[in-house]
């Protein structure tokens, strides 16, 4: 059981992260491969026209809102619901497509991370 005094140095003491920016680079490149596959991109193609197919719904449902002879209020309520539900599903869809670009730059950030550690090492 370390004292408290021995817990405190280990926490000043800098922690080595370089495991986890090693695998962050590794991840960026098998984004990279990702991004020139067919496959990938007919993927994308589906996610694209799911976006545009949701954004139909959700402006169907925005108009059906803004319609002057649409007064019960659950009905409001409802449309409200489903309108929240079609944005985020628009924003998750589209958080999907731009996944591998968040990886690829986190991997340039780890590379570069990791070359200033080396470099840091080897002054």
């Amino acid at each position: 059981m370390p004292t408290l005094d021995e817990y405190r140095q280990q926490r000043k003491a800098p922690r080595d992260r370089s495991p986890e920016l090693h695998a962050l680079a590794r991840e960026a490149v098998r984004a990279e491969a990702v991004t020139n596959d067919a496959d990938w991109n007919h993927f994308l193609s589906y996610l694209e026209a799911a976006i545009s197919r949701t954004t139909s719904l959700r402006d169907q449902e925005d108009k059906r809102l803004r319609d002057p002879l649409l007064v019960e209020d659950l009905e409001i309520r409802r449309c409200k619901v489903r309108i929240a539900e079609l944005e985020t599903r628009i924003a998750t869809l589209k958080e999907v497509i731009l996944l591998p670009k968040f990886i690829k730059e986190q991997g340039n950030l780890a590379r570069q991370q990791i070359a200033e550690l080396k470099a840091s090492e080897g002054a």
